[in-house]
């Protein structure tokens, strides 16, 4: 992808997406009806996300797990107590309770 992804529109990142899930499913040998057997997921779920088209969040996590990507979750989503250069540990933050003037 030649663009960087804040250049692009919601629906060209999705389908950028279901590209990329497709070419890591082809690569492991596995027809659309292999992973949708690996999955619990219909295989025309399958095919739509590799069409780009909106699937819900627990489709596309059973599509990482069953496609060995669940790893790819670490880097797209750092633990939030890590601070991803230092590694050091960092208090989170503490909802602020508002009090009842009278």
């Amino acid at each position: 992808m030649k663009s960087t992804w804040y250049e692009l529109t919601d629906a060209a990142i999705v389908s950028d997406m279901g590209q990329r899930l497709r070419q890591v499913r082809l690569t492991a040998s596995l027809t659309q009806q292999n992973l949708a057997e690996l999955t619990g997921l219909h295989r025309t779920t399958i095919r739509d996300i590799e069409l780009g088209k909106p699937v819900n969040v627990l489709s596309l996590l059973a599509v990482f797990r069953g496609l060995g990507l669940l790893e790819a979750l670490d880097t797209a989503l750092p633990h939030p107590l890590r601070h991803p250069v230092s590694g050091s540990r960092k208090a989170l933050r503490q909802r602020v309770k508002q009090t009842k003037k009278t």
